[in-house]
């Protein structure tokens, strides 16, 4: 069996060479996950002029008197007037600081607010409190010119596209979404929607097409199409000719195990070109795994019970998409403390992915809340506490659905007990 982080490897490198480059629009990038192919510098300092933290008015703090004469007032995106020695103007948050100003009194450490049209009287706060720089953002606090705003690999978040808008970025090179076709197999697997009821039926809803469809698009992937195989190689081929030269990956779900009808390794077999591995992973569940070309096209073979696959797109194709390093966490990571009212046993030389679900305690005896002093007078540390969702068995996806973390049960591992430490992966 192939050890999980050497899986982890060969995923990368295969995946890798689908990368390819394009200088898109912005606003391109709003709608799906995208990571940037070159690092950007900020050519200008944000914010760009000085301006007022508050609504409230601008003032030069060596002038301060109990009442001042009013300047006119200041909008935010307005032209602003010098302010006169031993004046005060009404201004309102975002606009720029008028010349001879140097700090900002906020409306509520006044006594007569807006209303005066001719001055305005500070309360004791203001008068005590006002310093030069005081609700003032500076010119360049937030961004300097030569600041880098992505690096290269960096995920394109929410934040991050506004980072760069901010600093009139029109247009990055970033990476293009892979092109995927996700691909379910099995005869005893339908479309969602068509009906599956009776008393014989021996027919089954298609999970695996939208939940993998869904979890490679949040990767990044675009997921050019989602089609259903039956058990039979000539249908498979038929399928990727259909989309020949619209995609650059193929993911499979299911036909690659130990049985008599494994039509992805059938479909391998009846091609003289195929480059496909079968192996086995030391990973429980998502053991079975299939990587190589088959029709000329790059592939990912993925087990077919539900939780298997998702859970190996979990562990070797997001971090692939998303340009991680193979030999780092593909989610945030943290210890936990294990909660369970039984223990729960895991296969010895496997590491096994159990679905689970965090929750916050305080660990030390005696703390009161996180921070709070024990009984010994020592702080209490909030740490995790974990508890898994539902079996280990490979069909049970509501339980997934139901969780929002992994619990990582090393191979050297063969049982868990209720109050020990575990590593955790934190689901998004």
């Amino acid at each position: 069996m192939v050890s999980v982080a050497e899986y982890r490897r060969i995923v990368a490198e295969h995946m890798a060479n689908l990368r390819r480059v394009e200088t898109v629009p912005l606003l391109d990038c709003l709608t799906c996950t995208r990571l940037a192919a070159a690092t950007v510098r900020s050519e200008v300092p944000v914010p760009g002029f000085a301006n007022s933290q508050m609504d409230g008015f601008a003032v030069r703090a060596a002038d301060l008197a109990p009442a001042l004469p009013l300047a006119p007032m200041i909008a935010a995106g307005a032209e602003a007037p010098a302010l006169p020695a031993g004046h005060a103007a009404p201004i309102m948050t975002g606009a720029r600081l008028p010349e001879g100003a140097d700090a900002v009194v906020p409306v509520e450490e006044t006594l007569t607010g807006f209303t005066d049209a001719t001055s305005v009287t500070l309360a004791e706060a203001a008068l005590a409190s006002t310093t030069p720089g005081r609700f003032v953002r500076g010119i360049g606090t937030d961004i300097a010119p030569g600041d880098v705003l992505v690096r290269e690999g960096d995920v394109l978040t929410p934040a991050r596209l506004g980072v760069l808008a901010s600093c009139g970025v029109t247009e990055l090179e970033v990476y293009a979404p892979v092109r995927v076709l996700v691909v379910t197999t099995g005869d005893e697997v339908v479309p969602v929607g068509t009906p599956v009821t009776g008393h014989h039926s021996a027919l089954v809803h298609d999970a695996n097409g939208p939940a993998m469809s869904a979890t490679l698009a949040a990767a990044g992937a675009h997921v050019v199409d989602l089609v259903h195989v039956r058990d039979e190689p000539a249908a498979l081929h038929e399928a990727l000719a259909l989309r020949a030269g619209a995609i650059d990956l193929v993911v499979s779900m299911g036909g690659i195990s130990m049985g008599q009808r494994e039509v992805v390794k059938l479909a391998a077999e009846a091609d003289p070109d195929s480059r496909m591995e079968f192996t086995k992973v030391a990973m429980q569940p998502g053991g079975p795994q299939g990587i190589g070309t088959l029709a000329g096209v790059p592939w990912i073979g993925l087990p077919g019970n539900p939780v298997s696959g998702l859970v190996s797109a979990e562990m070797f194709l997001r971090p692939a998409l998303l340009g991680l390093d193979p030999e780092a966490p593909a989610r945030p990571q943290s210890r936990a403390v294990l909660r369970t009212s039984t223990p729960e046993g895991s296969p010895a030389g496997k590491l096994q992915v159990r679905r689970a679900r965090v929750a916050q305690a305080v660990q030390a005896v005696g703390a009161q809340a996180d921070g709070a002093s024990t009984a010994d007078g020592s702080a209490g540390t909030a740490v995790p506490e974990v508890s898994l969702v539902s079996g280990p068995s490979s069909h049970l996806l509501r339980a997934y659905a139901e969780s929002n973390a992994f619990v990582l049960v090393p191979e050297d591992v063969t049982e868990l007990r209720d109050g020990d430490e575990v590593t955790v992966w934190h689901l998004g």
